[in-house]
């Protein structure tokens, strides 16, 4: 009697846990559901009044004692909305070169290649960050705003621009931008 009586507190235990587990698996349904219907429901941010834009640029620098000028623009362009999941939504921007170059490149020797990008974003050209809140209006030339690349046979990195003229004589003399617009949204 009493294999019995264990065999039965087993099933029973087994009984209670399937249903647990069951439970278990409908609330976490159920909450990802909710988050689900959440993000869907959750609204649009407004959209921006200017949705285009181009912002002249140039980079005076220096190889091997010439003084190069590299001229060019950003255009930027405003894309729509993108959800972010539970992040939330916001409002997508697409940059490219007016020139239709695929990047900047300031040196090529060998198998060495120098590129020039941009550490801000077309959202902050088109006015829609917050990052411009942190800008001091001193920095609106400033080299900081570029990112340098150098592509060898090792690959891609990012250096510094004094690591730029110490290791490959490039020097960059001087730098300037079309600010960011002033954009409204609604």
């Amino acid at each position: 009697g009493q294999y019995i009586q264990e065999g039965e507190r087993n099933l029973f235990e087994t009984i209670i846990d399937g249903i647990i587990q069951i439970i278990t698996a409908i609330f976490a349904v159920i909450v990802w559901l909710l988050i689900f219907v959440a993000v869907l429901i959750m609204p649009n941010p407004a959209e921006p009044e200017i949705t285009y834009g181009e912002f002249p640029f140039s980079i005076t620098y220096e190889v091997d004692g010439e003084v190069k000028v590299y001229e060019d623009a950003i255009i930027c362009e405003y894309e729509g909305i993108e959800n972010w999941g539970t992040a939330g939504k916001i409002r997508q921007w697409k940059s490219r070169y007016k020139s239709g170059n695929e990047s900047i490149v300031i040196f090529e020797e060998d198998s060495i290649q120098i590129e020039v990008g941009f550490s801000r974003t077309p959202a902050y050209f088109m006015g829609d960050t917050d990052e411009s809140r942190f800008i001091d209006e001193d920095e609106v030339n400033d080299i900081s705003r570029f990112v340098f690349f150098v592509e060898d046979i090792n690959g891609e990195t990012v250096i510094s621009a004094k690591e730029l003229y110490d290791k490959y004589k490039v020097k960059i003399l001087d730098a300037q931008f079309a600010e960011p617009i002033e954009n409204v949204f609604s």
